[in-house]
């Protein structure tokens, strides 16, 4: 490893705080590169725009971090390569610490449930969060709602608008319908990329369900085990996300959940998994066997307020000629029924899957941080 270089740079000392902004970011990978990519692209842009200072001060992973008090350059992989060295958490604290003259920014871009359990301790210390990754959001109740009454104390922001549909405007749309009085009564989505693309194809009825499951593989839309898609597990994570932003008390275990794997293959090795994919065939031909000429099948999520809450995540017969029915590709779509909108939905569609689409939506929420603390 090279020692560590000191940049000459444009001191911001004299700078306030809210206008000396850190970021730290974890996560380089499949969502985590285009960001920064994105981040360095825009950097000049956004300082000029908030009259801020904003420099992203340390990148990691759960591996191998890299920091420099006074700003990574803009060739952030070649320095992460010479610079970085074997992760430590106490280094992140470290370098927060050393700078109390700066607010501070933590992004998330990782899936890691050891990083998502840092989000309490970060607020007490009086970190921005921003995160892509959906676990903390999905924890149970009490850690869910301590975090928020943390943030509210200290005057805190938390986004994370990617948890659900990439970069749509999802949670925006609904947290804001709600605060306004707009009384929802029903939500109903195609809200994995993975599963939209397999159902639109497998509807067209030209191939069997595991070519085009291999074609999703391929062309990287899955898990590395796509048994985590197919369980609908992440379908029913979003759905809890969706739920709570209204307010509601729920958990994983209160959704119903149809899991397209058969039984016998959930817990094998993924190995002996793909080798039974005919297993995988006839289960689904048989979970699809019955449907009207005019309906198409889609795994839908669920969400019923009235009279009493039901949230359910698995296949369902839509029209063809409906919205759902139409969805093609990897897109997601939710429709939201409302006291405005009580027959015909709010419907909000567009690209809901792939890294750099997801990168974006995370550089906008960075951009809503800046925003409210520059003020």
């Amino acid at each position: 490893m090279k020692t560590n270089p000191i940049y000459s740079q444009t001191s911001y000392n004299h700078l306030s705080k809210k206008n000396n902004i850190g970021l730290i970011v974890f996560g380089h990978g499949n969502v985590g590169t285009p960001f920064l990519q994105q981040f360095f692209q825009q950097k000049e842009s956004l300082e000029n725009h908030f009259s801020v200072s904003i420099q992203c001060i340390a990148i990691a992973n759960s591996k191998k971090i890299a920091i420099q008090p006074i700003g990574i350059p803009s060739d952030w992989n070649s320095y992460l390569e010479d610079y970085g060295k074997s992760y430590d958490w106490n280094d992140v604290l470290e370098v927060m610490q050393n700078q109390p003259n700066k607010t501070w920014i933590f992004v998330d871009n990782t899936a890691s449930a050891d990083i998502a359990s840092k989000y309490v301790q970060l607020a007490n210390m009086g970190v921005h969060l921003v995160s892509s990754n959906k676990i903390f959001n999905t924890l149970e109740l009490i850690t869910y709602k301590h975090l928020r009454e943390i943030l509210k104390q200290n005057q805190l922001n938390y986004h994370y608008e990617t948890n659900v549909g990439a970069a749509l405007p999802i949670l925006h749309t609904l947290k804001h319908l709600h605060l306004a009085g707009d009384e929802i009564q029903q939500i109903r989505c195609v809200c994995s990329g993975t599963l939209g693309f397999l159902f639109s194809e497998y509807s067209k009825k030209e191939r069997k369900f595991t070519e085009i499951l291999e074609e999703a593989i391929s062309l990287g839309y899955t898990e590395p085990d796509c048994r985590l898609d197919l369980s609908g597990v992440d379908v029913a994570r979003k759905l809890l996300i969706l739920t709570r932003e209204l307010g509601l008390e729920v958990s994983l275990q209160d959704i119903h959940v149809q899991n397209l794997v058969p039984e016998s293959l959930q817990n094998v090795p993924y190995q002996n998994f793909i080798k039974a994919f005919t297993n995988v065939n006839s289960y689904i031909e048989k979970l699809t066997n019955t449907i009207e000429k005019e309906k198409v099948w889609r795994y839908v999520g669920e969400i019923y307020l009235k009279p009493t809450l039901q949230i359910k995540v698995g296949l369902v017969a839509v029209e063809k000629n409906s919205p759902l029915g139409n969805l093609q590709g990897t897109d997601n779509l939710f429709e939201i029924y409302s006291s405005t909108y009580p027959t015909k939905p709010l419907v909000i569609q567009g690209a809901g899957a792939g890294g750099i689409v997801t990168a974006r939506g995370v550089f906008t929420d960075v951009i809503q941080v800046v925003s409210k603390v520059s003020e």
